[in-house]
């Protein structure tokens, strides 16, 4: 497992910084969800601003905590489901992560767990 030592997207988008490339940040973190699903068989299930990492060394976005983390074919409903974060996050919080979606930061395809 290796250890991601810089903020997480939340905390860079605020302290004001911005995404220059959108599409370029959206297509890595694709890239990453195809991966997971199609080489691994897993779904990650918490995909949110918090767990995206940047590493310090080289400004790369890292997909963290896969705490939640289930193989595809496993159900997410019932009293064995995770509790991940978007399940409970109200749509205020939703709204203001969009609306923040003007950042800059360098995200390559990778993925760590």
């Amino acid at each position: 497992m290796e250890a991601v030592d810089g903020a997480n997207l939340e905390e860079y988008l605020k302290a004001g910084n911005a995404i220059a490339d959108k599409e370029r940040f959206m297509a890595a973190l694709e890239s990453v969800v195809r991966h997971l699903h199609d080489v691994v068989g897993m779904a990650h299930n918490d995909i949110n601003p918090e767990n995206i990492m940047g590493r310090r060394a080289d400004g790369m976005r890292v997909l963290i905590d896969f705490g939640t983390a289930r193989p595809l074919a496993e159900k997410l409903d019932g009293p064995s489901a995770p509790l991940a974060g978007w399940k409970t996050t109200t749509s205020r919080r939703i709204c203001h992560i969009d609306a923040a979606a003007n950042y800059n930061t360098r995200l390559l395809p990778t993925w760590t767990d």
